[in-house]
């Protein structure tokens, strides 16, 4: 069975506004939600969150710098093969993303898989 990979409406309002700023981020993020259709699971598990959660990291091409400089995605295994991409940001402009703030995520992905 395929793996169906969805967004939340902040990851939606996050990757547009880097594609404002970058003009690549919908390339990249739509290559690494190929890669979870696919099968893979990149990145690693968030700790204290409760919930399959990882975070990864993608390449910014438009910047130099490697990690630092790229972005990171976070999402959420729901099961097997449902996904929901939580959020996206450039590390150069954010650092992290609180523990907190994660579970209100991992909660909202929750609500709209139970619609």
């Amino acid at each position: 069975m395929p793996t169906r990979v969805k967004t939340l409406p902040r990851f939606d309002d996050r990757l547009e506004a880097l594609e404002k700023k970058y003009r690549n981020a919908v390339d990249q993020a739509e290559k690494f939600t190929r890669r979870l259709e696919n099968g893979e699971r990149p990145g690693k598990v968030v700790p204290r969150v409760g919930a399959a959660v990882f975070k990864a990291w993608v390449r910014n091409p438009a910047v130099k710098g490697g990690a630092r400089k790229g972005y990171r995605i976070i999402y959420y295994v729901i099961v097997r093969n449902e996904i929901y991409l939580l959020t996206m940001y450039s590390k150069s402009q954010q650092q992290d993303i609180s523990v907190a703030e994660l579970k209100q995520l991992v909660a909202a992905a929750e609500a709209r898989q139970n619609l």
